[in-house]
């Protein structure tokens, strides 16, 4: 599916609009469905669930930190790319934490540099690692990533199939938006427009159990 095939759906809600090539309304119109994947990108990465993608990283030797991957929204979990084993993430709710800093920075203090086996990042700045790499070390971040703008006709459309017709009733909406319209409006149509195939896509990946013992230490 291309960004052309969502200019056609759109056509179908709204047969008032020139979206031919070339027609006086395309560029606004791929402007709306452009947004409308910003809009869907951003409520699938909060509600969690989804996988959709994944972004290789590299490390440094003797540096603590790889600049984060662009386009990654959020980590579900992180592998090193030769299959020797899984790095844990440390941003996790659940734990008790009274610091003046990120706590997993802490650990990179004491611990002589190695084969990283924790991590913890900051969304488009940087992943830190502990221990700090003692070399150059390849992964690879499996979770939400976005998808290429939608700027011209032939741009592929890189979500699921099933996130197509609600994105493009979304953009529609956005078409129709008003000076005074709130954004706040926006947000909350965004959640409702986007949650029930948020919904039925989380079930198709099966999440790992979350065991009941406490694993972290906590700071008090």
């Amino acid at each position: 599916m291309t960004a052309a095939d969502l200019l056609a759906r759109l056509q179908v809600l709204n047969n008032g609009l020139d979206i031919g090539v070339n027609g006086d309304d395309e560029q606004r119109a791929l402007f709306a469905l452009d947004m409308a994947q910003d809009y869907y990108e951003t409520v699938a990465a909060v509600q969690g669930g989804i996988v959709n993608g994944s972004a290789t990283l590299s490390t440094t030797g003797m540096q603590g930190y790889t600049t984060w991957p662009a386009g990654l929204l959020r980590v579900n979990s992180l592998h090193y790319a030769d299959g020797t084993g899984e790095v844990d993430w440390l941003d996790e709710v659940g734990g008790h934490l009274d610091a003046p800093r990120p706590w997993p920075l802490l650990v990179t203090v004491s611990a002589s540099p190695g084969k990283p086996g924790q991590a913890w990042g900051i969304p488009d700045d940087r992943i830190y690692w502990a221990p700090a790499p003692d070399a150059s070390y390849n992964l690879i971040a499996f979770g939400f990533v976005a998808k290429t703008d939608l700027t011209t006709r032939a741009v592929t459309f890189g979500h699921n199939n099933l996130v197509a017709l609600p994105l493009v009733a979304f953009a529609n909406r956005l078409l129709k938006a008003g000076i005074d319209d709130p954004t706040e409006e926006m947000s909350a149509l965004a959640n409702e427009t986007f949650l029930p195939v948020i919904r039925a896509l989380r079930r198709r990946v099966r999440a790992r159990p979350t065991g009941r013992a406490y694993t972290k230490v906590h700071r008090t």
